[in-house]
C-alpha cells in the first residue's frame, strides 16, 4: 500500500535592490511528500501470486494446508480464502501463496511462524550484505545508516503497544503476529529502485503480499530542506508501519477492500509529523501538519468554486486518492473519532469484518459511512471544518530553518530569501565572482525581518 502526494511551496522570495529601486519576484520551490498518488500498489502477479476472478471468494476460516514455500519445502499454511480453483494461504515466513486447491490437502497440523533464525537466514541470503537487527517484533534489515535504523525502529517500536491497545479499546478481536515483521531499509533511492521499480516521490510501501515494508533513506527533499525530510519521514515510517501491523494482528485481512478514504485515512491519523526528544511516536491524532497545510492551501485556492459537502463526498466514494485526497481523507478520519467517537468505532467495527477479495464499489462505500454516520453531508461537513479550523496549526513552512542571501555586485545587490539548503548552494554558484553571504534564520518570519531590515539599509 502506499500513501502518496506531492506539495508545493513558495521556496524562494527574490528581492533584487538597484540602487534606490526595489523589484520583486517569487520563485516556486517544490517539495515531495510522502508519496506519488498515482502509483499503483503492488500487484499481485508481480510477486507471483494467481489469483482467479471469482464474484464469490470463499474465506479461508483459517484452515490449515500443506503447501510448499518459496524454497521448495513442504510446510503448514494457514488459508486465507479460496477463489476459482485456487487456495490463498499465508506461509510461515508472512508471505502469501497461490496454490491449486487440488494439491493443498488439508492438516490438523498447527501453523507456526517463522522463527527469528529462520527469516535471519532467508533475508541474509536475500540481502547478503545487509546488517540485520531483531526486536520482539520487528526484524530490521538495512544498510542504512545507524541513525536512520534507530530512528526507524524507535518510531515502530513505540507505537505498536498503544495502537494494539487502541483497537482492544474498540473491542476488535487482535491477537500478536505469527511471526517478526521485516522491515527492509535501502540506503539510497537508486538501491530502492532496483529492488522495485516505483515511481518518482515513493519513499516506502508496505508490500501486502509478501508481509514487508520497504523504504530508503535519503529521500532527495533533503537536498531542499533537512527539516522537512525529517518530518516526511516520521510520517512515513508510521504509516506503512500501519498498514504492516493491522494486516498482521488481525485488524485488516490480507487483500481486503476498505473504502479507500479509511484505508489511508487511518493510517494517517497515526502518523504524526514529529516525535519526541527519544525519537518514540508522539501518539494517535496529533496534527498532522503537512496533511493540514494542504487542505489550507486547497481551501484558499478552490473555496469559493466548491459546493456543500462536495469534497467530503468525492473523498468518501473515492476509489483513488489524489494528494489533496490523502489530505481530506486524514481530516475526515481526526474528526471523525475525535467528534463522533462511538459512531466511528461501529464504522471501524464494521470495516474490520471487510472479507479478502470481496472489491467495495464506491457507491457501497457510501452507503457504509451513510449507515454510520447519517447522509446529510453538508451538515457533517460544516462541522468538519469547525474541527479542523480549532485544531492547533503551525504551517510547517514557517517554522523551518530559513536563509537570507545577499549577492552583491557592483551595480546592485539582490535579496533572497529561502528555505532549501539546496537552493543557497545553487545562488552562490551562480553568483561567480560577486560578494556573497548567507545568514541563518529560525523561522521564515525572522528571515523576512531580516530581509527588510537590508532593504531599509542604505
Amino acid at each position: 500500500m502506499q500513501c502518496r502526494s506531492r506539495l508545493v511551496w513558495a521556496g524562494l522570495i527574490v528581492v533584487s535592490i538597484v540602487h534606490v529601486n526595489h523589484a520583486g519576484a517569487q520563485f516556486g520551490g517544490t517539495a515531495t511528500s510522502a508519496q506519488d498518488p498515482n502509483v499503483p500498489k503492488v500487484r499481485a502477479e508481480e510477486e507471483g501470486l494467481v489469483i482467479p476472478r471469482d464474484p464469490n471468494p470463499r474465506p479461508g476460516n483459517d484452515r490449515r494446508v500443506m503447501v510448499t514455500d518459496t524454497r521448495g519445502k513442504l510446510v503448514v499454511g494457514k488459508v486465507l480464502v479460496e477463489a476459482g480453483d485456487r487456495t490463498i494461504a499465508k506461509l510461515p515466513n508472512g508471505r502469501l501463496t497461490s496454490v491449486l486447491t487440488r494439491d493443498a490437502s488439508t492438516t490438523d497440523r498447527p501453523f507456526v511462524g517463522a522463527t527469528k533464525e529462520e527469516l535471519t537466514q532467508e533475508m541474509t541470503e536475500k540481502f547478503p550484505k545487509f546488517k540485520i537487527r531483531t526486536t520482539k517484533r520487528f526484524m530490521y534489515v538495512y544498510n542504512t545508516s545507524e541513525l536512520f535504523y534507530q530512528g526507524t525502529s524507535r518510531i515502530l517500536e513505540t507505537m505498536y503497544p498503544p495502537m494494539f491497545e487502541y483497537w482492544k479499546r474498540l473491542k476488535v478481536p487482535v491477537q500478536e503476529p505469527d511471526t517478526l515483521l521485516v522491515v527492509v531499509m535501502f540506503s539510497t533511492d537508486d538501491e530502492f529502485q532496483a529492488y522495485r521499480q516505483m515511481s518518482p516521490g515513493i519513499l516506502a510501501y508496505y508490500n501486502g503480499i509478501n508481509n514487508q515494508v520497504v523504504m530508503y533513506e535519503r529521500s532527495r527533499l533533503v537536498d531542499v530542506s533537512p527539516e522537512l525530510a525529517v518530518k516526511q519521514a516520521v510520517a512515513v515510517v508510521a504509516h506503512e508501519g500501519c498498514h504492516q501491523i493491522f494486516a498482521n494482528i488481525g485488524v485488516q485481512q490480507r487483500l481486503s477492500d476498505w473504502p479507500m478514504w479509511i484505508s489511508e485515512g487511518l493510517p494517517e491519523y497515526f502518523s504524526p509529523t514529529s516525535v519526541d526528544k527519544g525519537v518514540r511516536w508522539k501518539g494517535v491524532g496529533i496534527v498532522n501538519d503537512l496533511r493540514m497545510k494542504e487542505i489550507d492551501g486547497y481551501l484558499k485556492a478552490n473555496g469559493k468554486q466548491v459546493k456543500p459537502g462536495q469534497v467530503s463526498t468525492e473523498t468518501i466514494k473515492a476509489e483513488r486518492l489524489t494528494s489533496t485526497g490523502y489530505a481530506f481523507a486524514w481530516g475526515l478520519t481526526h474528526f471523525l473519532a475525535e467528534r463522533r467517537k462511538e459512531k466511528f468505532a461501529g464504522f471501524l467495527r464494521e470495516v474490520v469484518n471487510q472479507p479478502s477479495l470481496v472489491s467495495l464499489t464506491s457507491d457501497q462505500a457510501e452507503k457504509m459511512f451513510q449507515k454510520h454516520f447519517g447522509d446529510d453531508v453538508p451538515a457533517l461537513e460544516r462541522d468538519l471544518a469547525k474541527h479542523l479550523t480549532a485544531l492547533p496549526y503551525v504551517d510547517p513552512v514557517e517554522t523551518l530553518t530559513h536563509y537570507v542571501c545577499v549577492v552583491q555586485s557592483s551595480l546592485q545587490s539582490t535579496v533572497y530569501v529561502t528555505f532549501s539548503a539546496a537552493a543557497v548552494k545553487q545562488l552562490q554558484a551562480q553568483a561567480g565572482t560577486s560578494k556573497f553571504t548567507v545568514n541563518t534564520f529560525p523561522t521564515r518570519k525572522a528571515a523576512l525581518a531580516a530581509r527588510d531590515a537590508l532593504l531599509r539599509s542604505p
